[in-house]
């Protein structure tokens, strides 16, 4: 019996992972960041991008 998880189970886990994330981003007025690494294995962080969700501006 293999332990893998579920094609299922991982559609539940991120999506429960987005769900917190944009709950964490509207608590915080829009803001968010993405931490860039050179490589998956890495723990340096080579770069960062501070943004902030805004409304559409008006046309």
């Amino acid at each position: 019996m293999s332990m893998q998880p579920t094609r299922k189970h991982q559609l539940a886990v991120t999506t429960d992972e987005a769900e917190a994330w944009e709950s964490a981003k509207k608590a915080s007025g829009g803001l968010h960041f993405l931490a860039i690494q050179d490589d998956l294995d890495s723990d340096d962080c080579v770069g960062f991008w501070l943004l902030i969700d805004l409304p559409p501006p008006p046309v």
